[in-house]
């Protein structure tokens, strides 16, 4: 019989070689797909590190991100000066705000609830602001920062209270914590931030908050009018929580923001939805310009650098360089951002409007009335005083 031609132990060697070849070229490209990938990874770690990552995400919100409307309050209540109530009969002031006039004698007590830090000429002025409309101040403080590192030289609240300290005067009326358990390590800064706002339920309680009183939730520097709250002590029907719409300020208050204000704080009746310590979204009606939200108004350089640092949005600080206090003082005073950050805007027109160095105000007829009525104590919160100074080794 004839033999095959090719032979058959030829043909192997054909295919063994074409079958080695394509091996050969999947293993490259699976070599090129996964070095991409991690050079992609990386690219994105880098990027992230870089303030044109973080910027272009601010730029183009008003096109990817339509989560206003759902996470921010959208009925706004006309919002009536009551500063002159008691010429004013109650029930009309309440029926123009669309509420009914408690009727009989009220025994619902105010509850001012805040988180307390650094920000210790705020609290001053929202003491005496908010004195004789408030109850309790409930004021939590942390001996860590949110990034969970110790507060350096830590003054605790309770030693300014003590006699002959700068807010003796106010202990009476103050019921205060100081919170030493914050995660040293966090995952993220806001899970310390949460769990300091946990804590203020079991400090309202210990405060003797009862069904039907009023809460009010904000941080320091959101200061509600007094007229304000004298109008939510009058009225008994305002939708609880109700949101309290605050003018943002950055720096001082010659330097406001053109946005449509701040809408976190709000009023709370005990008992009822909403019943428990946050920040967050309690409702979807809001009470118009009801009071002031100075943000990073602070008097030293110190506190400033602290807040960068230390606070739930420290990821924003990109390099030590922005901590410099030549630098922090260019910022105070021209008003942009500490952080050269594009604002949180949901529509080019605020977007445009609200980037770069802020437009001075000439207005002061609608700041807290301690500030009008003490200015030389608070020379960096009005024109003139904004280049910050450093803390005084003895303070």
């Amino acid at each position: 019989m004839l033999s095959s031609y090719p032979p058959r132990s030829v043909l192997p060697t054909h295919r063994t070689t074409y079958s080695g070849r394509s091996r050969l070229r999947l293993r490259f490209l699976l070599l090129i797909g996964i070095s991409s990938f991690f050079f992609f990874i990386w690219l994105i770690h880098a990027a992230a590190k870089d303030k044109w990552f973080r910027d272009l995400g601010y730029i183009t919100r008003p096109i990817w991100d339509t989560s206003n409307k759902k996470s921010t309050p959208q009925r706004i209540v006309p919002h009536y000066d009551v500063s002159d109530y008691n010429a004013t009969a109650p029930t009309e002031l309440c029926s123009i705000h669309g509420w009914e006039y408690s009727s009989g004698p009220s025994t619902a007590k105010v509850y001012d609830a805040v988180l307390y830090s650094i920000e210790i000429d705020l609290l001053e002025i929202r003491l005496h602001e908010l004195w004789d409309v408030v109850d309790t101040f409930v004021i939590a403080e942390a001996s860590r920062a949110f990034s969970g590192e110790l507060r350096e030289n830590l003054i605790p609240l309770s030693s300014i209270l003590s006699p002959s300290s700068r807010l003796h005067w106010a202990s009476s009326k103050i019921k205060y914590e100081l919170v030493q358990d914050l995660d040293p390590s966090p995952k993220d800064p806001f899970d310390n931030e949460r769990q300091l706002r946990h804590r203020m339920d079991s400090l309202l309680y210990s405060a003797g908050v009862k069904a039907n009183d009023i809460v009010i939730m904000s941080d320091v520097d959101e200061i509600p009018t007094p007229h304000t709250i004298s109008l939510l002590k009058q009225c008994s029907t305002w939708p609880s929580p109700i949101h309290l719409q605050m003018k943002n300020y950055r720096y001082s208050f010659e330097y406001p923001i053109p946005d449509d204000g701040y809408w976190r704080p709000k009023a709370v009746r005990w008992g009822g939805p909403g019943s428990n310590y946050n920040h967050a979204k309690g409702g979807d009606v809001m009470l118009a310009n009801a009071g002031w939200h100075c943000s990073w108004c602070f008097r030293y350089i110190e506190d400033i650098q602290f807040k960068m640092t230390g606070y739930s949005h420290n990821d924003r600080l990109k390099g030590k360089h922005q901590i410099d206090p030549k630098r922090i003082n260019k910022h105070t005073c021209e008003g942009s951002d500490i952080f050269d950050m594009y604002p949180e805007a949901f529509s080019f027109y605020d977007l445009i409007a609200q980037s770069g160095p802020l437009k001075k105000t000439s207005s002061f007829t609608d700041i807290p009335n301690w500030l009008v009525r003490h200015p030389k104590d608070y020379e960096f919160l009005l024109p003139g005083g904004c280049e910050r100074e450093h803390r005084p080794t003895a303070e």
